[in-house]
């Protein structure tokens, strides 16, 4: 089998899946993939390299799909159920993305791209970016509680119950940004009536 870094990670994240982050390891990866260990270390430095690799492939399907002319705030909102729907294809898919840095192009792309619906509705560039790291940051926290096994134990089918609680999550962080911006388009000392 032919070695590339999106082969590597897609095998990664099925072993994700097997076995967890904690059972993940560069020595199992090469094994699946019939190759000696230090084949991988030609395509990724070390396994934070891999991990930051695996994220990658994994937001780029996540949000592969995401429809940026829609409102900006169907946008936050659409950005967040695809965030958890692609998160909770991944065993420890949450800690994934806090273990990693996603990778190159990726990076210098997605992020101005997922902040271009919020810039076209007059937000500034880094008001933008503050308001998507708060959503990721709070799906991303949500769903390490979502995907931890003390709580899935827990709560049972509980757990199943908890999308009204996670989109209600999302609707307060929609509403404080448009709020924000309400305030925002009045010049300071102005009273709104």
């Amino acid at each position: 089998m032919a070695l590339d870094v999106d082969k590597i990670a897609q095998v990664g994240l099925s072993i994700l899946n097997e076995v967890g982050l904690d059972g993940l390891s560069t020595r199992r990866l090469a094994a699946e993939m019939n190759v000696k260990g230090p084949a991988l270390y030609k395509h990724f430095r070390s396994k934070a390299d891999l991990l930051d690799y695996m994220a990658t492939a994994m937001l780029r399907t996540t949000f592969a799909d995401l429809d940026p002319t829609v409102h900006w705030t169907d946008w936050l909102r659409d950005l967040a159920a695809a965030s958890r729907a692609g998160i909770r294809q991944y065993r420890d898919g949450a800690r994934l993305l806090l273990a990693s840095s996603p990778a190159g192009p990726l990076r210098s792309q997605l992020i101005p791209s997922l902040a271009h619906p919020l810039m076209a509705a007059g937000f500034e560039e880094h008001s933008a970016r503050r308001a998507l790291a708060t959503l990721a940051s709070f799906v991303v926290g949500w769903m390490l509680n979502e995907q931890n096994e003390g709580t899935r134990n827990m709560m049972g089918d509980e757990l199943r119950s908890v999308q009204g609680a996670f989109d209600e999550g999302v609707e307060t962080i929609v509403a404080g940004l448009v709020f924000r911006r309400t305030l925002a388009s009045y010049p300071v000392g102005s009273a709104s009536t």
